[in-house]
């Protein structure tokens, strides 16, 4: 189990974790791993996964998945830092519209707005799967600086 996601960044609760911090995506995981549905449908995904923010946000996030389950959350201290099946990359406002589905993650794909590295065959034959998460992103209803 990964830990609790409060780290004390200002705006951030234990309800409500901070949008581009490493709580936000530690939060992802206890709600993932303690999600019976995520756990079944996603067991084909072991994969990693580099997270950019390329703006004021300035952070790299890298998780790692394992038949489903988040087993790690890094922040890293910068690009290239560590090797990832996938690396996906865009502004915090284009990650914030992808996540309170004001634009879909296809959507934000074709007009360049989300930058993707990886094998797009096996992203997009999971992408139900990554779809799920992005809904369970939203319940996490995290605080926007």
């Amino acid at each position: 189990m990964l830990p609790q996601f409060s780290h004390g960044y200002p705006g951030e609760t234990m309800t409500q974790p901070l949008f581009g911090t490493i709580g936000f995506f530690e939060a992802l995981a206890n709600l993932l791993n303690g999600d019976e549905t995520w756990r079944k449908m996603a067991t084909p995904i072991t994969y990693s996964m580099v997270y950019i923010f390329v703006d004021s946000v300035d952070r790299v996030f890298f998780l790692n998945f394992d038949k489903g389950e988040i087993s790690e959350v890094v922040e890293l201290a910068g690009r290239g830092q560590r090797e990832a099946d996938f690396t996906i990359s865009a502004t915090s406002a284009t990650w914030k519209a992808v996540i309170t589905k004001e634009m879909s993650p296809m959507s934000a794909m074709s007009s360049a707005q989300l930058q993707m590295d990886g094998n797009r065959a096996t992203l997009l034959r999971h992408m139900k799967k990554f779809s799920y998460m992005i809904d369970m992103l939203t319940r996490l209803d995290p605080v926007y600086e």
